[in-house]
């Protein structure tokens, strides 16, 4: 049930190299799964490299899982594309 209704509301976005997919403190209304690609989850200042995510990977559960701003930064490394889900419904399945 929770991917069929993940899989109706995904929306292909595309990210250039360098370019803040999200950044700390924004609402957190969307999970990003990388289809192809690679972030950066970073400190505010974008200087520190906290991780590093590829193709196949999400971010982006905890603000639409508890409903609370986004805990990091997130950017681009290199040109990539990722498929977003706004205001997705998995809220309403218990952990």
């Amino acid at each position: 049930m929770v991917i069929r209704a993940l899989s109706r509301c995904l929306q292909p976005a595309y990210y250039l190299q360098h370019e803040y997919i999200v950044r700390k403190d924004d609402l957190g209304d969307e999970i990003f799964f990388i289809g192809q690609g690679t972030v950066e989850v970073v400190s505010e200042d974008g200087l520190t490299v906290f991780d590093t995510m590829t193709s196949g990977e999400a971010f982006g559960e905890v603000g639409v899982m508890f409903d609370v701003p986004r805990t990091a930064s997130v950017r681009a490394q290199v040109k990539q594309i990722c498929c977003n889900c706004h205001n997705c419904s998995v809220k309403s399945y218990p952990l």
